[in-house]
């Protein structure tokens, strides 16, 4: 091979390895899209006060605080007409 010839080949080396450079560059910035969007998401999921874990945990808690208290109105309500029931039993018994 002649000079000229391995200069040929050193310029397309050289542009070869420039085109692969700046497809790193591009790689190595998704790369970071990707690690900020993953951040975000961690984020979301796992904050104490606002992720998602912690709104499942406060509507588990609203739920079970909501059953307690049907038990409640459902046992006043119950107490309620079987006190109106025996009253007009009575009533209807003295009459």
């Amino acid at each position: 091979m002649d000079e000229n010839q391995y200069q040929l080949l050193a310029t397309e080396v050289k542009a070869s390895l420039d085109i692969l450079s700046v497809k790193m560059d591009d790689i190595k910035e998704k790369q970071e899209e990707v690690a900020s969007i993953v951040n975000r998401v961690e984020k979301s999921l796992y904050e104490p006060d606002q992720g998602l874990y912690a709104r499942v945990r406060d509507l588990e808690q609203w739920k079970k605080s909501q059953s307690r208290m049907m038990v409640m109105v459902g046992s006043a309500t119950l107490s309620m007409v079987v006190y109106f029931i025996k009253t007009a039993i009575e009533y209807i018994a003295g009459v």
